[in-house]
């Protein structure tokens, strides 16, 4: 008894296999359970005089990048440079793994993983 396979419609069945799987996949329907690591964390409590909630986040050093020489900070999900803004901080100095802030003559410094 000999027995033969069709490779055609094997190679059919397993390239319609496979667009499904990246339909399913390029649709989003597991997107909603991905967690980004880089998003700033919202502080949605009310404020210590029970008025409002904080509508400033706590500024969060995410990470450095450093391409040609040139050093940029992610604060809170935005891309910042030396002498760029921050909320009411200007930023003074990006280092390796920590970010220098100043406001008013004071000086704050964000590290990178700092919670």
């Amino acid at each position: 008894m000999k027995m033969s396979l069709n490779y055609k419609a094997m190679s059919k069945t397993v390239a319609s296999l496979i667009a499904v799987v990246i339909s399913v996949y390029a649709s989003g329907a597991w997107a909603d359970k991905i967690h980004d690591p880089t998003l700033p964390k919202v502080n949605l409590t009310p404020a210590e005089n029970g008025t409002e909630a904080n509508e400033k986040t706590e500024l969060e050093l995410q990470g450095v990048v450093n391409k040609r020489g040139i050093k940029m900070a992610f604060i809170s999900g935005e891309l910042v440079k030396v002498g760029d803004q921050v909320q009411d901080f200007k930023v003074s100095k990006i280092n390796n793994n920590n970010v220098v802030l100043l406001k008013s003559g004071s000086q704050k410094r964000l590290y990178v993983y700092e919670k």
